[in-house]
């Protein structure tokens, strides 16, 4: 499994990308700092998921950085990275785990007829899906507003 591991508890800001069967980080950066993590983090993470590539490290990356953009309010930048990954042919990602995250990130934007459609996409396109009851539920969710 990849991983897009960050770290700010202590005196420094840190990302890497880990693959669990292998000891060694793929990709990694560390800035030692007493203050200001959060305005150190999101380039930190871009740096770190540019360096990762195109391989499947960083494309996993890019979504935990996707991730990060949601968790902050910056839907529109996750958006844009979980719509690349929905319509990347070559990607390894699994495109019912990429179309739920950008189902519930079109949600938190108030974009609810976008994030309908990619709950059905999941539903339709892979109905034995570990996601297919969670899509389900939120794609009803996504059509009453």
């Amino acid at each position: 499994m990849r991983v897009l591991a960050i770290d700010t508890a202590l005196e420094a800001c840190s990302a890497a990308v880990l693959d669990t069967e292998h000891p060694q980080a793929a990709v990694r950066e560390s800035i030692m700092m007493a203050r200001g993590h959060a305005e150190a983090l999101m380039p930190l993470i871009a740096r770190v998921v540019d360096k990762a590539g195109n391989r499947v490290y960083g494309r996993t990356a890019k979504l935990g950085l996707a991730d990060v953009q949601v968790l902050q309010g910056k839907y529109d930048n996750a958006i844009k990275i979980y719509q690349e990954a929905a319509t990347d042919s070559n990607s390894q990602l699994p495109l019912d785990g990429v179309l739920m995250q950008l189902g519930r990130a079109y949600m938190k934007a108030g974009k609810k007829t976008e994030a309908a459609h990619a709950f059905t996409r999941v539903v339709e396109e892979f109905p034995t899906s570990a996601y297919a009851a969670d899509a389900r539920r939120e794609m009803e969710e996504a059509k009453k507003g």
